[in-house]
């Protein structure tokens, strides 16, 4: 199931969620300033990856104004 999710997704969102799955939970900007990619191309991205439940969108604890995108955990190899 996985393994589909993942296939179908556009080359950007399988890159960032690699990105997250080496770096960790990272903001929005951190995944831009870290992939070199557009900021609208990170933004069709991430929304991918959430429409398909891959990653997740949560507050960061130090700064509860900032958002963080982390892998769901549903992901299992």
């Amino acid at each position: 199931m996985f393994a589909r999710k993942i296939y179908n997704a556009p080359p950007s969102a399988k890159y960032i969620y690699r990105l997250l799955e080496l770096i960790g939970p990272m903001s929005r900007t951190e995944i831009e300033e870290e992939s070199l990619l557009p900021p609208r191309t990170v933004g069709y991205a991430l929304r991918i990856l959430l429409e398909k439940r891959l990653i997740i969108k949560t507050r960061n604890p130090r700064d509860k104004r900032k958002i963080i995108y982390k892998i769901s955990g549903l992901a299992v190899f």
